[in-house]
């Protein structure tokens, strides 16, 4: 079993797109499938108490062009590290030459890895150790010897099982935790993030992991309340009152579960529906890390990219701390958060069954990508409504005929390459032309042209379509389709403009926020 290895990451910076679809692909690695682990994991990155940022060695804030730079540093920054697809610093598994976090079981033999990332474009030249405590309780010390290059991760695996047996552990919660360079051997940037703990549960027998899974009455009855809830439309996260957050994770995975058959909660996925302040803090965070690995290059993208997603953004999918990771910011109604959940998440399910269509690093096709996971998402976000509407037996997505809707129609059937939403308006534009001039999509037009509308089961298969895409056949199917707008542009305004229905009804709803899913995709 390996004792020290050192795993090299090149950070290679590419924003995939902005709003409420930006994506960090820093600290990645080939993609498995595994379920979510039903015994919470609780963990948290602690200061430590002897140490703090270097008030000599920290550098000020640049700017350029009007953007405020964090400036780099000439120190290294050691710290917890997550390599991507494992559970992070500190790993506890039943079974060794895993990088998974497994149950433990009283009295059965466990197997610890530790993970430290050198979060800086600096190498370090010189040995470090890492202390590993047990219940607050010294057990051990680990030596990293040799060099530790920029942007590496140094691990060491499989370790800490005779000590941890010889502990008698308890059945019960414990706390295993680790302190970096606790001697202070090198001088760092950031001497406060070098400490890391994670709580584990003890169990006394093995414990059978049951899949998620929903009966019909609990699709209906959890997608049922969603009409309510729109016609309330409170805020999630507020002031005064807040909407239970394990609602509208429970409404987003049911109507994931009715489309797919399976929970998106069993993926390696984190969910986490913040309020707005916890939002932008984690922004700060997310793209302080990423100046911090780029050499400058990018600085002026990362910082108007940045900059945007705090004014503009509703919600992030990420490649954070192992997982994918979905947050939303929950300061807006109930409408709002629950699309954005979905888009996002819809955006998560794609980096799992298609992940290449997130590890292209080929810039000429990124733009055409970028559209085509937007029309994933949208197409999945439209079917999602389509489900609650079946479930619930209301029409959500039902809008008066008005001219003003006639001109919101007109307006949405072109896109403009200079606008900041460019990609959501041309993934639109793709689903139309996919199902219209694809003809292996032949079932799915003739559906759309006889009914006006694809079903959410239809939906759903243009989202699995649209996953098969390989990144280099993008670019070149994204243009074949953009040659036949002229040929369909009529047809597509028909058929939107043909959802239009007339009222009188005095207690008519309609909901704006749903206006871009019930009328401007397929």
């Amino acid at each position: 079993m390996s004792n020290s290895i050192v795993a090299i990451l090149i950070v290679l910076i590419l924003m995939f797109g902005s709003f409420s679809c930006s994506q960090d692909t820093s600290n990645q690695h080939d993609f498995k499938k595994d379920g979510r682990t039903k015994i919470a994991l609780e963990y948290k990155i602690t200061e430590s108490d002897t140490n703090s940022l270097d008030p000599e060695n920290t550098p000020k804030p640049i700017t350029i062009e009007g953007f405020e730079i964090p400036a780099s540093s000439s120190l290294p920054n050691l710290k917890p590290g997550w390599l991507w697809e494992t559970d992070g610093p500190i790993i506890i598994s039943n079974e060794p030459d895993t990088f998974f976090d497994g149950i433990p079981v009283v009295g059965s033999k466990v197997f610890v890895d530790i993970v430290v990332f050198n979060g800086s474009l600096i190498p370090i030249e010189s040995d470090f150790n890492v202390d590993i405590f047990f219940d607050g309780n010294k057990i051990d010390s680990v030596s990293f010897s040799g060099a530790t290059p920029a942007t590496a991760f140094r691990t060491r695996l499989d370790i800490l099982s005779d000590l941890i047996d010889s502990l008698n552990v308890a059945p019960g919660e414990h706390v295993l935790s680790l302190r970096i360079d606790p001697e202070n051997l090198i001088k760092e940037f950031n001497e406060s993030d070098n400490v890391f703990e994670k709580k584990i549960t003890w169990l006394e027998n093995e414990l059978e992991q049951i899949a998620t899974s929903y009966t019909d009455d609990d699709l209906k009855r959890i997608l049922s309340a969603v009409p309510q809830l729109m016609q309330s439309n409170p805020i999630v996260i507020g002031d005064d009152e807040e909407l239970d957050i394990q609602t509208l994770i429970d409404i987003a995975d049911a109507g994931i579960f009715l489309l797919t058959g399976s929970s998106i909660l069993d993926q390696r996925v984190r969910v986490q529906i913040l309020s707005h302040e916890d939002y932008i803090e984690r922004l700060e965070s997310t793209f302080n890390d990423l100046f911090a690995l780029n050499d400058g290059t990018d600085f002026l993208a990362l910082a108007k990219e940045r900059d945007f997603q705090k004014k503009y953004s509703l919600g992030k999918k990420d490649r954070l701390q192992g997982k994918v990771d979905v947050m939303v910011n929950g300061s807006n109604n109930f409408d709002i958060v629950i699309s954005t959940l979905v888009h996002e998440l819809a955006h998560a399910l794609q980096d799992i069954l298609a992940p290449w269509q997130t590890e292209d690093r080929d810039s000429n096709n990124s733009l055409e990508l970028m559209a085509i996971r937007e029309a994933q998402a949208q197409q999945f976000e439209r079917a999602f409504w389509l489900s609650v509407n079946e479930m619930s037996g209301e029409n959500l997505l039902s809008f008066k005929h008005t001219n003003a809707r006639d001109r919101y129609i007109n307006l949405n059937s072109s896109f403009d390459s200079g606008d900041g939403y460019y990609q959501h308006d041309l993934g639109r534009a793709i689903q139309w032309l996919a199902v219209l001039s694809d003809k292996r999509l032949e079932p799915l037009k003739t559906e759309l042209l006889q009914e006006g509308e694809l079903s959410y089961t239809s939906g759903f298969k243009l989202f699995e379509y649209l996953l098969t895409l390989k990144p280099e056949n993008v670019k070149m199917y994204v243009s074949t389709l953009l040659s036949t707008v002229d040929q369909y542009s009529d047809v597509i305004i028909q058929l939107q403009k043909d959802r239009l229905v007339d009222v009188e009804m005095l207690d008519y709803r309609e909901y704006s926020a749903l206006e871009d899913i019930g009328l401007l995709m397929p």
